[in-house]
């Protein structure tokens, strides 16, 4: 896909984002492979003057905040020129670890987490994501999506499930997916948790 086919396919996909809005898109970071110094600018391009906010957060997960000068090597724009050129466009690193950061927006009961992960798992799990979500009327992912050892996918839904992206972080997370076993089918245990931590954020969010 080349640059005038990807701007297409791009602005087919927001042609229904009514102007004046306050707009969140969710970033890779330099872990991941993607071209994102085109959709920046492709986003940039689309939506940056008809939306009131166009910020970006990176979702880290629970890797260290990406410094400056690897935040201007992953959108492709050194920071000064960027904040010229964009002046209603700020970059934010997901602050996973401040829980002040955070925000409560239910939880996965034990009986919930117990039929999920087939028995392996019965303990509550909270479903904290930032709250700075909650100042913007629209969320974008813009990322790409790769095989995954343990939720057998990277990316889409995944950005806003527990423990990554948006979202705060329990030490023994990672140990209990690794004991339901690697895989990637729709039924496998962490994938089905994966997919229940979306739902729930997809009802809290919609009642707000």
């Amino acid at each position: 896909m080349n640059e005038d086919e990807a701007r297409e396919t791009l602005a087919h996909g927001l042609i229904g984002l009514r102007p004046g809005r306050r707009v969140l898109v969710l970033l890779p970071d330099g872990t991941r492979h993607a071209p994102i110094p085109l959709m920046f600018r492709l986003l940039q391009e689309l939506i940056g003057k008809r939306a009131v906010r166009l910020d970006f957060m990176i979702a880290l997960g629970t890797h260290p905040a990406m410094p400056d000068d690897a935040i201007a090597h992953l959108l492709g724009i050194p920071a000064a020129e960027r904040e010229a050129r964009y002046p209603n466009t700020s970059i934010h690193n997901h602050e996973w670890g401040r829980p002040q950061a955070l925000e409560r927006f239910g939880t996965l009961t034990s009986a919930e987490v117990e039929k999920l992960t087939d028995g392996i798992l019965a303990e509550a799990m909270p479903v904290d994501l930032n709250r700075m979500i909650l100042d913007y009327d629209e969320l974008i992912i813009c990322g790409p999506v790769f095989p995954h050892e343990v939720a057998g996918f990277s990316g889409g839904a995944k950005y806003i499930i527990q423990r990554h992206a948006l979202a705060g972080c329990t030490c023994l997370e990672h140990a209990n997916d690794r004991r339901q076993g690697h895989g990637g089918s729709a039924g496998h245990p962490p994938r089905r948790r994966a997919r229940a931590h979306s739902d729930h954020v997809h009802r809290a969010g919609g009642s707000r």
